[in-house]
């Protein structure tokens, strides 16, 4: 792999997939330290992650130097790591992220009322 490298790494794309990592691990380690609610509004936790400087280097790579656009922007990237509570709002996507056995590997739930309510999965059973 390494011997003949023809083609050149998309540094661009490594670094964009980085820094969606990064800011997933910092949204759900700020879901679990915010003890005092079960799950919130998009709004709410996006607004909280908003404080932190890093956060806004972040968004600053997604074009979203906004809070309202790092909003939206946050609910894109959480969307694609998170699942329904009820199984019968489970789309093909969904099964994806779960795999073939259906074991439990989403980062986070959302409840089906608007504005959706996320949570993380282990806290997530009322």
């Amino acid at each position: 792999m390494y011997k003949r490298c023809w083609v050149q790494p998309d540094y661009e794309l490594e670094f964009q997939t980085a820094a969606s990592h990064w800011s997933l691990d910092k949204a759900e380690f700020y879901m679990q330290s915010s003890l005092i609610e079960r799950s919130l509004i998009i709004e709410k936790w996006a607004a909280g992650l908003w404080k932190d400087p890093r956060i806004r280097v972040v968004a600053a790579v997604w074009n979203a130097d906004s809070l309202t656009a790092f909003e939206k922007t946050l609910k894109t990237v959480i969307d694609d790591h998170s699942v329904p509570i009820s199984e019968v709002e489970f789309r093909p996507k969904h099964k994806h992220i779960r795999g073939p056995l259906n074991v439990p590997r989403e980062r986070f739930r959302f409840r089906g009322d608007k504005p959706r309510h996320y949570s993380i999965p282990s806290i997530a059973e009322d």
